[in-house]
């Protein structure tokens, strides 16, 4: 097999195509070939020690040499496109997936080859990479998403719910919060447990042009409402215009995804597992990326662990 870890670094290093060819690392028409699949993906070196030849093989050529493989790869360019899109998940993607393979008489990956493939190839690539943060410079906060289902677990009854989501974009380490409503002052309670919870305040706060946090968004300028201005006074930072798009939050950490309302069930769930007939009246998430694990504090009082 072609070795283009060898090829990559040596890339780094100045070679060229013709000394690589007379150093007998690969042909001349190779090697261009390996450059541009590379500059097409934005693939450069350094790569991680754990990447394959094989691997880089599927990244840069996709398919072309998997004549005799019995699963069809799974095309990352659209997945990563897709999971960009309002409530589009890696699981409705997967289905899509396996329905195309089935339609086509094809075998698709599993669920869990299909998720692992993906994101290594986005670390590979370095899709998810693309925007730098400095460490404690902003947070970044919302409303996600939809309302999700509560159900008070004497009556049956449902209710919705909105989470607030407060984000440090550099460490991906995460605040949520559920309220029944969306009213400005569960919103500054938020923030004030966000920072509570970060230990402190950063330079930058950085809302969506929500409806609770603005009263007004021109191109260049937004205006928070009052309540809001206030906060931030009070709190001694300063708010930065946020783009006018409505995007997806994901929470990312290394390589895995963190998704925010399968925690809040899961949360309610082990919750109920012990106070069968209590009603959630209130919900705190602490999320942990580098243990892989979120606490929970409902009720005020009841606290608990969830692994993800």
């Amino acid at each position: 097999m072609t070795d283009y870890r060898k090829i990559l670094m040596l890339r780094s290093k100045g070679c060229s195509q013709r000394e690589m060819e007379r150093s007998k690392v690969a042909s001349r028409e190779k090697t261009k070939e390996v450059y541009e699949a590379a500059d097409k993906l934005g693939l450069s070196w350094p790569l991680d020690d754990d990447i394959t030849n094989a691997e880089l093989e599927d990244i840069l050529f996709p398919g072309k040499y998997k004549s005799g493989c019995r699963y069809v790869e799974p095309d990352y360019p659209y997945i990563h496109r897709e999971l960009a899109k309002p409530g589009v998940t890696m699981a409705l993607l997967w289905e899509e997936y396996c329905r195309k393979c089935h339609e086509a008489g094809e075998t698709p990956y599993m669920s869990t080859q299909f998720g692992d493939k993906y994101r290594r190839w986005a670390r590979v690539t370095k899709a998810t990479m693309r925007i730098q943060h400095k460490p404690g410079d902003a947070i970044q906060v919302d409303w996600a998403g939809d309302t999700f289902p509560v159900y008070d677990p004497a009556t049956g009854e449902q209710s919705s719910a909105y989470l607030f989501v407060a984000v440090l974009p550099c460490s991906s380490y995460t605040y949520a919060e559920a309220y029944e409503d969306m009213k400005t002052e569960n919103w500054l309670s938020c923030h004030i447990h966000a920072f509570q919870y970060f230990g402190g305040v950063t330079r930058l706060l950085i809302p969506d042009n929500c409806k609770t946090a603005t009263t007004a968004n021109a191109r260049y300028e937004t205006v928070l409402n009052r309540s809001y201005q206030e906060l931030a006074e009070y709190y001694g930072t300063a708010k930065e215009r946020a783009e006018n798009l409505k995007p997806e939050i994901v929470v990312q950490y290394q390589s895995s995804e963190i998704d925010m309302a399968t925690l809040v069930e899961s949360a309610k769930a082990d919750f109920h597992k012990e106070k069968k007939r209590t009603l959630i009246t209130a919900l705190k998430l602490y999320v942990k990326p580098e243990k892989h694990m979120a606490y929970y504090v409902i009720n005020g009082s009841h606290e608990g662990k969830v692994p993800y």
